[in-house]
């Protein structure tokens, strides 16, 4: 009813969609908005079932705006409150205004149409459901897919109104800086030209003849060509909708996943430090070491979850990491004091079945899928710190200082010294110490930006304690950031935002 041009994977297609009438997976289209300011619009329609909530929630950086949808004969399900729960986390931030649209469909099957009793029943359970979330304030619009000539320009319009154009031009601008993350929805391979992997940038940008690493397959693969909504193009950045074309891949192997450009902001997850905040609907109380099905990245896996720092994030929840040395553990998660919004964040510990390959910061959602409760949704944050054997990376202090997070005394604490009582954990091995007067060489171009340095570390150093530290061209210049270690004989990737770096230049680390 709204599309102008359909994708490859817009319209409902197999058997049971279109014999009862639903969607069973994503379905992409858009449409052009009239002059003088014509604006393109792509629609994602996303079923609410669980296996498809990651992918939104990885799109998170390029979703303007949320369209929810409720049926005026129905009125609100549990698809609609956990669809709420995701809205409300992929519009997490400030806004200006409601980012989001609530389009009430099925209004010809309801006594008394637009503005009687059953619509103004539906729109105030809505308006209920809504209150204190990104999505309060939002315009209601009226559908019928029987009468779309009556409906469609108002939908479209309500659309547009519900997107900052401020803001999304200044958030394009960010997020196109970064590495490039492309997330796969659908691949299909085309006898003599390749693999063709339909998605959404995410980040970045990407253009015909440059590498994109899938972190699945650990190998990476040369664009043969780019198709942007049946044209062709030579580049896409974030926010487009896209099909690239590669050789050399199973397409039956690829499913659902993500390809990048650069490895720098992708990383292999077994435990995970996050803050974590109840979802309102989810009537039961989160506990501890409670097992959750958690939505991260590109996957949903099991994992524990043990809560903590309730207490000492009470008075200041917008609070950094490790803002008190020690805190108390919690046999469940800590409600807000009565009176308030009963909603406190607070940190959690997740520790997952098996590795997880995210971005460094993402948006997690714990899911109850066993419950039989009006939302199963019962947790979400977002992920900060990674943790390895026991110890968190904490990048905003000097380099190779880790904090470790132990087991709860008696007393219920948890800390990083000794204490009364409280038997300290053993120290963090040893930071290497490297020298800020040492002069690396710069062996090899990677392209994006990404260059191979030697001798700036020891091959007994550990490099990866000194990612993102900052590094320069000796007589100034080339300002760029450690991204990962490379091989074992103390070389690494070192990203220089400028483009004045070359081949042969001299650098040194200046520290963070």
């Amino acid at each position: 009813m709204l599309s102008d041009l359909g994708s490859t994977a817009s319209f409902d297609k197999s058997p049971a969609e279109a014999s009862r009438g639903i969607t069973l997976d994503l379905g992409f289209s858009t449409f052009l908005t009239p002059s003088p300011n014509p604006l393109r619009f792509t629609v994602c329609d996303c079923p609410g079932h669980s296996s498809l909530i990651r992918q939104v929630l990885s799109c998170r950086s390029i979703v303007d705006a949320v369209v929810l949808v409720v049926s005026a004969i129905e009125g609100v399900q549990a698809q609609t409150v956990e669809c709420l729960v995701i809205a409300d986390t992929v519009l997490k931030g400030p806004k200006p205004h409601a980012r989001g649209l609530v389009v009430v469909t099925k209004v010809d099957g309801i006594a008394g149409g637009v503005g009687g009793d059953r619509w103004l029943e539906v729109v105030g359970e809505v308006r209920s459901l809504i209150k204190g979330t990104n999505m309060e304030g939002c315009e209601f619009v009226p559908c019928s897919a029987k009468e779309p000539e009556k409906y469609a320009q108002g939908v479209k319009d309500g659309i547009r109104g519900s997107v900052d154009l401020g803001n999304v031009v200044e958030t394009r601008s960010v997020v196109g800086k970064r590495d490039l993350y492309f997330m796969i929805d659908h691949s299909f391979a085309i006898r003599g030209v390749g693999t063709v992997c339909t998605g959404t940038v995410v980040a970045g940008s990407v253009s015909v003849g440059d590498e994109v690493f899938f972190p699945r397959f650990r190998r990476s693969c040369k664009v043969k060509s780019i198709q942007s909504f049946k044209e062709q193009v030579t580049g896409i950045t974030a926010g487009d909708r896209a099909g690239i074309c590669v050789a050399g891949l199973d397409a039956k192997q690829l499913e659902r996943g993500a390809c990048v450009g650069t490895g720098g902001d992708v990383v292999t997850v077994k435990e995970a430090i996050a803050k974590i905040s109840r979802v309102r609907m989810f009537e039961k109380l989160p506990m501890k070491h409670g097992k959750y099905h958690v939505t991260i990245g590109n996957d949903t896996v099991m994992a524990k979850v043990q809560f903590f720092g309730a207490v000492e994030m009470r008075g200041n929840p917008g609070g950094g990491v490790w803002d008190s040395p020690d805190y108390l553990t919690q046999e469940h998660y800590v409600d807000g004091e009565e009176g308030g919004s009963g909603i406190l964040p607070q940190w959690g510990i997740l520790k997952f079945d098996q590795p997880v390959v995210c971005r460094r910061s993402e948006n997690v959602i714990g899911s109850r899928l066993d419950t039989d409760e009006k939302c199963r949704l019962a947790i979400k944050g977002d992920k900060t710190n990674k943790m390895e054997q026991g110890f968190i990376s904490v990048p905003d202090r000097a380099a190779g200082e880790r904090i470790r997070v132990s087991g709860s005394d008696e007393k219920g604490k948890v800390g990083k010294g000794k204490k009364k009582g409280f038997d300290a954990p053993p120290p963090p091995p040893p930071a290497s110490k490297v020298d800020t007067n040492r002069v690396g060489a710069v062996e090899k171009d990677k392209g994006d930006g990404i260059f191979i340095v030697s001798a700036l570390f020891e091959a007994s150093d550990n490099v990866k304690l000194f990612v993102d530290e900052r590094v320069e061209r000796v007589g100034g210049g080339g300002d760029g950031r450690v991204v990962a270690a490379f091989g074992k004989a103390g070389k690494c990737k070192v990203k220089f935002e400028d483009g004045s770096v070359k081949v042969g230049d001299k650098v040194r680390i200046v520290g963070k």
